[in-house]
């Protein structure tokens, strides 16, 4: 599935943030999806980034890439 295919699809979790989080909350879905796949619209404000992880469709996805991922996404975003 394309990105913009995936941004049609997890539109829906805005919904589920507090109005702040929500443009982020809907860029990391879609940044993730093509890893974690369709479960990926079961993201909610509670889920940690270690359940994200271990939805991934790919046994093969770790921490570092998980991390490089929102990285080359949100490189002006996320501190060191």
């Amino acid at each position: 599935m394309d990105t913009e295919n995936w941004e049609r699809n997890v539109a829906f979790i805005r919904l589920d943030f507090p109005p702040v989080q929500r443009d982020m909350a809907q860029a990391i879905a879609v940044a993730l999806a093509r890893f974690v796949g369709p479960a990926i619209t079961r993201l909610r404000p509670e889920h940690t980034f270690g359940e994200i992880l271990s939805w991934s469709e790919s046994a093969s996805l770790d921490a570092v890439e998980f991390v490089m991922i929102l990285e080359e996404k949100f490189a002006d975003e996320i501190d060191d």
